[in-house]
């Protein structure tokens, strides 16, 4: 695998689309985009986002050919880690036992947000024996059929027209955030409240009991960046390039 830093998103984006016009389209270019919530910001990450960040660093534990295109700062900004990627991931084969509400307990946990629909990578929804999912490095969601608690089918389908499109052997589950959230250690508990006011240290509260038993809710997301520790760096393997565009801009830009 090869990186390539660029110092400006602007730039990598450029920097991308120059690859793809010299390489083609069927090149393993890679994208890593920078998230675009400020520290402290309550905006929910943008999903393409997150599903591009996601696959660049699965592509990259998996020591596969490609070229991952990051700018500083997305490079900076944290990560999954080998380790706790590889603790996240799994593998759903029809012939499977599976519980439903503890399954969608798990895809919580793992950053997918439980929907009526689902339309978007990182969604889940349940209608009776069916559960859909869309894990952000699949190129479409999955149906999961049950019959009682058993995986009786596994079908991708088109979530426009909701419509299946055809039926897999077997489907890999990636996690939908870039953090896990019951840590190792007493990072969470270092935390500081002591200067909030009454509403919001009872918010903040609530919320790092929740991380601390390892279960999503819906503003989760604000806590990635203090959660997330790794960088691309960390599964890049050893031997592999990186290339710096402008290295001084690069380093401005830090």
């Amino acid at each position: 695998p090869l990186l390539v830093v660029a110092p400006r998103e602007d730039r990598a984006e450029a920097l991308l689309e120059e690859l793809f016009a010299w390489l083609g389209e069927g090149a393993p270019l890679v994208p890593f985009p920078q998230r675009d919530s400020l520290p402290y910001e309550r905006l929910a990450p943008d999903h393409e986002a997150v599903r591009d960040r996601l696959t660049a660093v699965s592509r990259l534990a998996a020591g596969g050919r490609c070229v991952v295109v990051a700018s500083a700062m997305a490079l900076a900004q944290g990560t999954l880690s080998p380790a706790e990627l590889a603790a996240s991931a799994g593998v759903l084969k029809p012939g499977d036992r599976l519980e439903p509400d503890g399954f969608l307990a798990r895809l919580s946990a793992l950053g997918y947000s439980i929907e009526p629909l689902v339309e978007h990578p990182g969604q889940a929804s349940r209608r009776g024996g069916i559960i859909d999912v869309f894990p952000p490095q699949a190129e479409a969601p999955l149906r999961i059929e049950l019959l009682g608690r058993e995986v009786e089918s596994l079908r991708r389908f088109d979530p426009a027209s909701q419509r299946s499109v055809g039926p897999v052997d077997s489907a890999p589950l990636g996690p939908a955030r870039e953090a896990v959230l019951a840590p190792d250690g007493d990072g969470l508990a270092a935390l500081d409240l002591s200067g909030l006011s009454g509403e919001a240290r009872e918010r903040f509260g609530e919320e790092l009991a929740l991380l601390h038993a390892g279960a999503g809710f819906p503003a989760d997301y604000f806590y990635v960046p203090f959660l997330a520790r790794a960088t691309l760096l960390d599964p890049l393997p050893a031997g592999a390039a990186v290339v710096i565009d402008e290295e001084s801009e690069a380093a401005a830009a830090l």
